[in-house]
């Protein structure tokens, strides 16, 4: 009986330029975050345990995909492909597609809470929000006007990092072409490890107790886009075709679902309430690491898998939804 995770179906697999399955993974990531902000709001819970946690790695597999898709045309720059992307034109085309209905979604909701006398903002806090700073004034404000925006906040400081750390590593002295791109992703990879890192010890004395912990840094999630930006990287041939030969494709789906099943467990086992609410220094900067590394085992899988459709990701509902999402 074919894997329902591989099955062949080519139909659906793109469409033009725009790969549908891809477009799913959103859908998935879109769900899983709905499901997180439902359940914990409603106080979800199984044996004492909070289960709603698992939705949040949605957050962490929308960040992966940004890494992947938006590192390919620099990464094709630095292996000598094509010429260096206008980072004028990325700067353009990322405000275009982000801001205007990120715009009325900040309005709606400044309107909302003014309506409604709940956390009324004012006007530095608007500020900062429209300017996709939010994350570096009080913890409290990130999260007071709509609390889904301090992703969208990452997001786009992401944007403005990504051509800038290209820039540095698209001229490497000696370094091979393709040298040159895993140390990007590796020095990109390290700066978000250290930075959380950095964070984590600093909120245990600064924060207001020794439990309560933020990520307010774009340098904090850095490891999360370097894991797609490494899916980009090994997805070109001849790194490709020695990935297929000496990794069955199953096995590593598999293999990624096994472990983000556990790294979601050991998360509701660690963490009460929220990814955070822990002094545990291996799980909190850890977690992350170990989440991108099972999501990234089920992408390359996928993404190496040319001519074929996953049979989970044909689905109509999950590519309208990562489409709208």
């Amino acid at each position: 009986m074919a894997s329902p995770v591989l099955m062949a179906s080519p139909d659906r697999r793109a469409v033009g330029s725009r790969a549908l399955y891809l477009d799913a993974f959103r859908g998935i990531a879109c769900l899983m975050v709905f499901y997180f902000h439902y359940a914990l709001n409603l106080g979800v819970k199984v044996g004492g345990y909070m289960f709603g946690l698992w939705g949040f790695t949605g957050v962490h597999l929308f960040f992966i995909l940004s890494g992947y898709l938006l590192f390919q045309p620099f990464l094709k720059a630095i292996l000598g492909d094509r010429p260096f992307p206008s980072v004028k034109g990325f700067y353009q085309r990322r405000f275009i597609r982000i801001y205007p209905p990120f715009f009325v979604s900040l309005l709606i909701y400044v309107g909302l809470r003014k309506f409604s006398h709940t956390n009324v903002p004012d006007l530095h806090n608007i500020i900062a929000h429209a300017a996709m700073v939010s994350n570096y004034i009080d913890p409290k404000l990130w999260y007071s006007i709509n609390p889904v925006y301090w992703s969208l906040a990452i997001e786009m400081q992401f944007y403005v990092l990504l051509p800038l750390l290209c820039l540095l590593f698209s001229r490497g002295g000696t370094l091979k072409p393709e040298n040159r791109a895993f140390a990007l992703v590796a020095f990109t990879f390290a700066l978000g490890v250290a930075a959380r890192t950095f964070e984590f010890f600093y909120w245990r004395s600064h924060g207001p107790t020794a439990d309560t912990i933020y990520f307010r840094s774009i340098f904090s999630y850095l490891d999360l886009f370097a894991v797609g930006m490494l899916i980009a990287v090994l997805r070109r041939e001849p790194l490709a075709s020695r990935l297929r030969a000496r990794f069955p494709l199953p096995g590593l789906v598999l293999s990624g679902v096994v472990v983000l099943l556990s790294a979601n467990l050991w998360c509701t086992l660690v963490s009460p309430a929220a990814w955070l609410d822990t002094p545990n220094a291996l799980y909190t900067v850890g977690f992350p690491v170990v989440v991108c590394a099972a999501w990234g085992m089920i992408l390359i899988a996928v993404i190496l898998n040319e001519g074929y459709n996953p049979g989970l990701l044909n689905r109509g509902f999950l590519i309208w939804a990562g489409q709208i999402s």
